[in-house]
């Protein structure tokens, strides 16, 4: 098997490939890539049968890769960082290690590979069933003087008010949190939520009613009863119909 490392930071890649060594002697490390823009390069010529790659490289994140070059060599991501797993699985990624990476993490990670390897398993299905494990399951909110949480199904809506957003539960009760609308959108499950507009992010158990409105929008009656109009705007009309017909 021949496998490329994208990886900054020298003594985690000689690590790496010790590591590789003692599991298989047959691995052959083919390249060690060390920036996002020798990655944009290499990449377009270099054939592997697997990519280990770094998140946050010297001269940017590795993510940006994607959006110039065309990867179908699957990933295993090796990263200090955990927040990136979503992101991570919107591409190639078959697995997510932690640093300092474990042998029997990485042995784990490698026969996921051969795994997927005989099984030639679909990326997009993949993807979307590792995705559906890691969305957002509660959120932890302060109730008076109280710590709580909330599961997200019980969650009507978020509402931004300014730069304030807060989070409004089925049975009415409202509570400020520390997320932005667009990172709830990447951490909640797109089959139950939705982002209508600017202000709004729903979950479909808390339409009530939908109206015709003006230039195309559609207007929704929310239950509870939202702080202001909620109105999907004309941009996101289209794939709010498309959403509500899946």
């Amino acid at each position: 098997m021949d496998v490329l490392i994208i990886e900054d930071e020298s003594a985690a890649s000689d690590r790496l490939i010790n590591l590789l060594r003692e599991i298989d002697p047959l691995i052959n490390v083919a390249k060690v890539i060390t920036t996002v823009s020798n990655a944009k390069i290499d990449l377009r010529s270099i054939e592997a049968d697997l990519i280990f790659m770094d998140i946050h490289l010297s001269d940017g994140v590795s993510f940006s890769i994607f959006e110039s070059v065309k990867v179908t060599i699957p990933i295993i991501f090796t990263t200090s960082h955990d927040e990136y797993a979503l992101e991570a699985f919107k591409v190639n990624s078959i697995d997510y290690l932690l640093k300092p990476i474990s042998k029997h993490d990485l042995i784990r990670a490698i026969d996921k590979f051969n795994q997927l390897k005989i099984k030639q398993i679909d990326f997009d299905q993949l993807n979307r069933s590792l995705q559906k494990a890691t969305y957002q399951k509660r959120f932890m909110v302060t109730a008076k003087d109280r710590i709580i949480t909330v599961k997200t199904d019980k969650v009507a809506y978020f509402y931004a008010q300014g730069k304030l957003v807060y989070l409004y539960r089925l049975d009415g009760s409202r509570h400020l949190i520390d997320f932005t609308l667009q990172h709830l959108e990447k951490i909640l499950d797109p089959d139950h939520f939705f982002r209508i507009n600017r202000q709004f992010i729903i979950n479909l158990e808390a339409i009530k009613e939908m109206f015709a409105f003006s230039r195309s929008r559609i207007k929704v009656s929310l239950e509870p009863n939202a702080p202001e109009s909620a109105i999907v705007s004309s941009e996101r009309a289209a794939t709010f119909k498309k959403w509500l017909n899946k």
